[in-house]
């Protein structure tokens, strides 16, 4: 252990490595002991930092919907709602297609394993997607808008969210038709919204 090798250091470096793992493996093909190797720690401290397995586990979830949430782009003068949906569409995919296994694996157990922990996670986690899809079109802020636009909006991130699980967990579409049938299902009404919200 070198002297700048703090406490916070090696935590972020056994998250490091476990998001590494999870990314390519199943979980339960994710051993403590594995990720100890990766991480270039005893396996005693990732027991002092995150608990047991199930906790580092947790703590990775959150961090990658975290950093994977719906991104936003940088402002551009000019451009138009469908330019910036558009490309933080495309970036949000080729995020969650790095996290694949860790997105489909948190989904399932969310949903179909009526896991509650990680289902807070997740829930979490649309909510703040929804928030990005109301600054990524321009409503304004999100404290200002009218329940039922938040509820719209909230409403096309959880169909977005459908459409990945048919593409990452039952492999019916490829990404690029995740891609497409987003844009063509959310795309007439995001721009119906935007006008009606500038009109009022």
């Amino acid at each position: 252990m070198t002297a700048g090798d703090t406490a916070n250091s090696r935590e972020e470096r056994i998250l490091a490595a476990a998001t590494r793992l999870f990314r390519t493996r199943p979980y339960d093909e994710v051993s403590l002991d594995a990720v100890a190797e990766e991480a270039g720690v005893a396996r005693g401290l990732i027991n002092h930092y995150f608990g047991t397995k199930r906790g580092l586990y947790l703590d990775v979830v959150r961090q990658v919907t975290r950093v994977e949430s719906f991104p936003v782009p940088d402002y551009v003068q000019g451009a138009t709602p469908r330019a910036r949906l558009l490309e933080s569409l495309d970036m949000w995919l080729e995020l969650i297609e790095r996290d694949r296994e860790v997105w489909a694996v948190s989904l399932r157990a969310a949903t179909s394993m009526g896991d509650g922990e990680i289902a807070a996670i997740i829930e979490e986690a649309r909510e703040e997607t929804a928030h990005r899809l109301v600054a990524v079109i321009g409503l304004g802020p999100v404290d200002g808008l009218e329940p039922a636009t938040l509820a719209t909006v909230r409403a096309w991130a959880g169909f977005g969210e459908a459409v990945v699980v048919q593409w990452l967990q039952y492999e019916r579409i490829t990404r690029e038709q995740a891609h497409d049938l987003i844009v063509d299902t959310i795309m007439p009404g995001v721009e119906q919204l935007t006008t009606d919200v500038a009109r009022a």
